[in-house]
C-alpha cells in the first residue's frame, strides 16, 4: 500500500530516505540543507597540536552519531541527494552546504560525492564565516564553508535577477549562542533568506531534509513560502515547531 504523501507546512520526524520517498516527483521548488559533516570520521587522525576539544572537532547531534565510515557516509549522501533530485522541479534549485574536511592530512572535498549524483553544479558559493572554529597549527586557519548551487539539468533555474548583486562570496557570521536554539550547528537566517529570495516566489515549496532546529522551515514561512522539514531527532523537530508557533506563524497538527 502506498504511504500517504507528506503534507505541506510541517516538520517530520523520521528516517530521511523513507520520508523523502513520500514526496511527489518534481513537486519542490527549492531545497536548502546542511547534512551532518561526518567530522568524527574514523579516518580523521588528530594532530598533537590540535587545540579544539578532544582533538577531533566533532559535533554532538541529538539522534545521530557523526562517526560513519567515510565510504558509507558518502553513499548515504549520494542516495539522499538523488532522492532530492527526484522531488525537485525541473527549474528548481538545491543549495547544499558542506565543507572541506581534513582526512589523513589531506583535504577531502564534497565534490567526491556530489559529482556522483544526478545533479549539475551551477555554482560554488564560498560562505565566509569570518571566524575560526578549528584551530589546527599545522595549516592555514580555515574560515570558510561551501554552498553548492545544484540544478537538475543544464537549463536556467528560476532566479530572481535583483539578487544578482550578491557575489559568490557570502560574508555571514554563524549563529551566535542566543540564536542557536539548542542545536550545535544551525543555519544563519541570512544565509537561508538569500537562497529562498533568489530562487523562489511567494507560495513556492521549500524542503530541508536535515532541518535540525528548523531555520529553513521558519524562514520559508516568514517569507510566505510553503515548507517541508525532515529530521531524525524528535527534540529538534519539537524546537522547529515551537519556533514557528511562538511567532504565531502556523498551527501544527490541527
Amino acid at each position: 500500500m502506498k504511504l500517504k504523501m507528506l503534507e505541506l507546512d510541517k516538520n517530520y520526524f523520521g528516517d530521511v530516505m523513507k520520508l523523502l520517498s513520500r514526496i511527489d516527483d518534481k513537486s519542490v521548488n527549492l531545497i536548502v540543507t546542511s547534512p551532518p559533516y561526518n567530522k568524527k570520521s574514523k579516518n580523521r587522525k588528530p594532530h598533537k597540536t590540535d587545540t579544539w576539544s578532544g582533538g577531533n572537532a566533532a559535533i554532538s547531534y541529538d539522534g545521530h552519531d557523526d562517526y560513519m565510515p567515510e565510504s558509507e557516509y558518502q553513499k548515504w549522501q549520494i542516495n539522499v541527494m538523488n532522492e532530492c533530485w527526484r522531488v525537485l522541479k525541473d527549474d528548481g534549485s538545491f543549495f547544499y552546504n558542506h565543507k572541506n574536511r581534513t582526512v589523513l592530512k589531506a583535504i577531502l572535498t564534497p565534490y567526491e560525492w556530489i559529482l556522483k549524483t544526478h545533479f549539475f553544479v551551477k555554482e560554488e558559493i564560498v560562505w565566509n564565516r569570518k571566524m575560526i572554529v578549528e584551530v589546527d597549527k599545522v595549516r592555514f586557519y580555515p574560515k570558510t564553508e561551501r554552498l553548492f548551487w545544484l540544478i537538475k539539468s543544464r537549463i536556467q533555474p528560476k532566479f530572481n535577477g535583483e539578487y544578482a548583486n550578491f557575489t559568490d562570496i557570502w560574508d555571514i557570521l554563524p549563529c551566535q549562542k542566543e540564536k542557536r536554539h539548542n542545536h550545535p550547528a544551525p543555519f544563519p537566517e541570512e544565509l537561508v533568506d538569500r537562497c529562498i529570495l533568489a530562487t523562489t516566489n511567494d507560495g513556492d515549496i521549500v524542503l530541508d531534509p536535515f532541518v535540525g532546529s528548523g531555520t529553513t522551515s521558519f524562514r520559508a514561512k516568514v517569507l510566505n513560502r510553503r515548507f517541508i522539514g525532515i529530521d531524525n531527532s524528535k527534540h529538534y523537530i519539537s524546537i522547529a515547531d515551537k519556533r514557528i508557533q511562538q511567532e504565531g506563524l502556523s498551527s501544527f497538527n490541527s
